[in-house]
């Protein structure tokens, strides 16, 4: 797996986990439901370190921010735990099928402040609309690109 990370990485995958839908979201107002696009769903499997492999590091931070998050925040990643892969769900195309997300448990790093939970946050996908609130930042999904080895 290659992605913004600096190490190499190579994983096992375990099982499948989740599932991830193209989905519209807004912090003001329920938004309609997504148009057609080009974002396709994930399907995320549990990975674990291949064996004889290097471990993956354990020093790896990062500054992150979006609109939950007022102002960037560091980060530790401290291990891997989900491959998202594209998927066709009931025979639609694929659009992107290079782009792949690999997710890793993270955690703020020390001093700094605690996650402030948002709500509403209004989201709409293929099961209806739904109002939300955020409770933790416990994974972060980087692009990453796959290599399967023989």
């Amino acid at each position: 797996m290659t992605n913004q990370l600096p190490a190499q990485q190579f994983f096992d995958v375990v099982k499948p986990d989740l599932l991830y839908v193209p989905t519209a979201k807004s912090l003001t107002n329920p938004p309609p439901l997504p148009g057609p696009n080009n974002v396709d769903h994930y399907k995320c499997y549990k990975v674990k370190v291949t064996s004889g492999t290097p471990k993956f590091p354990r020093d790896i931070q990062v500054t992150v921010s979006d609109q939950f998050r007022h102002i960037a925040g560091t980060f530790n990643v401290l291990k891997p735990r989900h491959l998202c892969t594209p998927v066709s769900k009931n025979g639609e195309v694929v659009h992107n099928p290079n782009a792949h997300l690999m997710c890793y448990v993270s955690r703020p790093a020390r001093g700094q402040p605690k996650h402030v939970p948002v709500a509403p946050v209004y989201v709409h996908d293929q099961f209806g609309p739904q109002t939300l609130a955020t409770v933790k930042e416990d994974e972060l999904c980087i692009p990453s690109l796959k290599t399967v080895l023989p």
